[in-house]
């Protein structure tokens, strides 16, 4: 009836405010440099999220990037790569494959492997990613110049041909 409508929109708009505040003082928390208070306000928001939209919703993907980088703040990058790899399929399935907001993710995906010399995986994430990042910027952008170059380091001996090529394009 019409009270329960009622009811549900101001559950809806208190839940809204609530998430807002967490994220805000999770903010304020960053810039203080307190990132497990950021972490643990996170983790409210991305528990709301997940019961007020489900699991697969690009709201809770943005809340696990966020989550992602107050526990790189924290020094666990396991955990970082762990919320990454978790946000990428969703923003892939919102956004589609070729987004930017898709290849920021696997940009930082490849930054947090490199970290934990996981080769394999950077390959992987850097042939995705530099697919999807030359149509959106110049030749000479300073990220896909980092990106190309640390790639460039992965192959190595084992394929010299593919390091060059991959440094010159990096020039």
């Amino acid at each position: 009836s019409n009270n329960k409508e009622i009811d549900r929109l101001i559950f809806n708009l208190q839940t809204s405010i609530l998430v807002d505040a967490l994220i805000y003082l999770s903010d304020s928390n960053k810039i203080l440099g307190n990132a497990k208070e950021q972490k643990m306000l996170l983790e409210r928001v991305l528990k709301i999220k997940e019961a007020h939209y489900g699991k697969e919703h690009v709201e809770v993907a943005i809340t696990l990037n966020s989550l992602a980088n107050a526990y790189l703040a924290i020094g666990d990058k396991y955990k970082v790569v762990e919320l990454s790899e978790r946000a990428l399929p969703i923003f892939k399935t919102f956004y589609g494959n070729n987004h930017i907001a898709v290849w920021k993710i696997l940009y930082n995906l490849f930054m947090h492997y490199s970290s934990l010399k996981n080769m394999s995986k950077m390959i992987e994430l850097s042939e995705q990613a530099l697919t999807i990042f030359a149509p959106y910027h110049s030749e000479n952008h300073d990220e896909l110049s980092h990106m190309l170059i640390n790639t460039s380091c992965i192959y190595g001996i084992d394929n010299i041909q593919k390091q060059i090529k991959l440094l010159e394009h990096a020039l």
